[in-house]
């Protein structure tokens, strides 16, 4: 009851207690017919949820996210396996691109070539190739939110194939205190957009503000075309968060918390036992008797604890040992809190963890099924459009300016990209389903070695290579579908064994006789042991 009813009711009780209840009444209507999460209760009136903009937001909060996320990445074990397993299966080995041109195969083959060549020597500082930049841009997005690469153009008469490399950036260069009008365009976070809301550049500091060596106070404007920017728009937002913020505060805690465990331990560990007085043993168990000096061996007074102590009591004569005591559940407990954890940074506890130990295949296998569509979708939605497809128009610039391939053949260029295959629990059905659905039309040939991270065109021409050899040498292997079946037995036994023993007149072939046009003997019964034949 507010004021008015409590002066009302005093002054008549019937008609206050009246007020309270329909108030009560209104509050229960209200109640049902609105989301409880949205009310402003006792138990939700602390939760703080202001209404602003996502780039306000991360204007005052990336870089204190930013630093934090990298410290845990620094000094927490499960941190570090998170931002690592994420880029491993982003990225893995490569996502390699093959290209195509339409009418001229050839050309396609040199173009791909000159690709395969240039990739070795994408980094300026020669560090890594073109994939391994690939697997950096992915760490340092999943670990401060966000990366960035930059076009370097290099001259003609440098020591490259491409005149042009890439130059991957952290994302603390690009001015995020940056937010401004310049004439009719608009700068948020140190992107500058023009007035259809397009991006026109960054601004980029020259060295890094945390190096102490700035050799700018302002940062420089880069083109938006000769820079990548490679993060996850969860909202409508020009810079990407850390993906462990929803569970920063859920790992230091952990982590304290083991470290408080280990402590308590190590101090129980320390205190071996105490000598007691005998008649004060019992009601005294922590030996404070006589004028409470506890002492040493040697009779110094206590003041730090050591492993392997023994401490005194004056006038001690009964010896009591210590007792650690034991953690129940704290096994669990860790457990618990690590699967909450892989959860809000959107990794299998398994694969963040390495821990197995309460999983089964079918458990184990639903993990990985759901956190592969996830990388697939992060690969074609964010990744490959983001950061792969600038870089190969890049590419396809500078291979004009050197003179690989002329301007027009750069704009019919088609390329696909082979992201690396996902390892298969049960390989064997795996493969037998894969198999099923390409006799049954509903997949190709060339979707199957796709998901490998391959190209169809290297495979196909590799199985013309090893075919030759084997039939210049009448080898036949059972993995060769062209003369064995899927059970392992010739096609035709008597073509196969004219042919080889045309190729080979010994009748061998890799140490094993052709096949002979023989009629097949019945099989004859032999008597078991010990019995007679029966007659006739």
């Amino acid at each position: 009851m507010n004021i008015l009813d409590k002066v009302i009711g005093f002054i008549d009780p019937k008609a206050g207690a009246a007020r309270a209840a329909y108030r009560a009444r209104i509050e229960v209507i209200e109640g049902v017919r609105k989301y409880e999460a949205a009310s402003q209760g006792r138990r939700l009136r602390n939760w703080q949820a202001p209404a602003t903009d996502a780039n306000i937001e991360l204007a005052a909060e990336l870089p204190r996210l930013r630093n934090r996320s990298r410290d845990l990445r620094r000094n927490n074990a499960l941190a570090a396996a998170i931002v690592s397993k994420h880029a491993d299966y982003l990225v893995g080995s490569g996502i390699k691109p093959t290209f195509k041109l339409e009418g001229s195969p050839d050309r396609a083959f040199e173009l791909q070539n000159a690709f395969d060549l240039w990739a070795a020597q994408s980094d300026p500082e020669g560090r890594m190739d073109y994939y391994g930049q690939q697997h950096a841009a992915a760490q340092q997005m999943v670990e401060g939110g966000e990366a960035f690469a930059r076009q370097r153009v290099r001259r003609t008469d440098d020591p490259l194939l491409v005149p042009m490399q890439i130059q991957i950036l952290e994302s603390d260069l690009v001015d995020i205190a940056k937010t401004e009008t310049s004439g009719r365009n608009i700068i948020y976070n140190g992107i500058e957009y023009d007035k259809v809301g397009r991006r026109r550049g960054y601004y980029v500091f020259e060295d890094h503000p945390g190096s102490g060596r700035l050799r700018q106070t302002e940062p420089k404007f880069i083109r938006a075309d000769q820079m990548v920017h490679l993060y996850e728009p969860q909202r409508t937002q020009n810079r990407g968060a850390p993906w462990l913020s929803p569970v920063m505060v859920d790992l230091r805690e952990l982590q304290e918390y083991n470290q408080a465990e280990l402590v308590r331990k190590k101090i129980e560990s320390c205190n071996v036992a105490v000598v007691l007085d005998g008649d004060d043993a019992a009601e005294d168990p922590l030996g404070e008797v006589g004028d409470g000096t506890i002492t040493d061996a040697n009779g110094n007074p206590i003041e730090r604890f050591e492993p392997g102590m023994i401490l005194y009591a004056r006038g001690g004569r009964d010896v009591r040992f210590n007792t650690p005591a034991i953690s129940a559940g704290i096994e669990a407990y860790i457990r618990t809190r690590q699967r909450d954890i892989c959860a809000g940074a959107r990794i299998p506890y398994e694969l963040a963890t390495g821990d197995y130990s309460n999983a089964n295949f079918a458990s184990g296998k639903l993990g990985i099924l759901a956190y592969q569509r996830f990388v697939t979708n992060f690969q074609w939605n964010f990744l490959i459009p983001q950061f792969c497809q600038p870089t190969i128009r890049w590419f396809l610039n500078a291979a004009v300016i050197s003179g690989i391939i002329s301007e027009d053949e750069a704009l019919t260029v088609k390329v696909t990209w082979d992201p690396p295959e996902f390892e298969s629990i049960d390989r064997l059905e795996d493969a037998k389903a894969d198999l099923a659905e390409v006799r049954m039309g509903k997949r190709s040939l060339k979707e199957i070695v796709s998901k490998t991270g391959r190209n169809i065109e290297d495979v196909v021409k590799e199985f013309a290579e090893v075919n030759s050899l084997l039939d210049a040498d009448a080898v036949v292997l059972d993995s060769d579908p062209r003369k064995m079946s899927g059970a392992g037995q010739l096609h035709n036994a008597t073509d196969q064994a004219q042919d080889t023993t045309e190729k080979n007149p010994k009748g061998k072939a890799n140490g094993t006789k052709a096949p002979a046009n023989k009629p097949a003997r019945p099989p004859v019964a032999k008597p078991k042991p010990g019995r007679k034949p029966a007659a006739g």
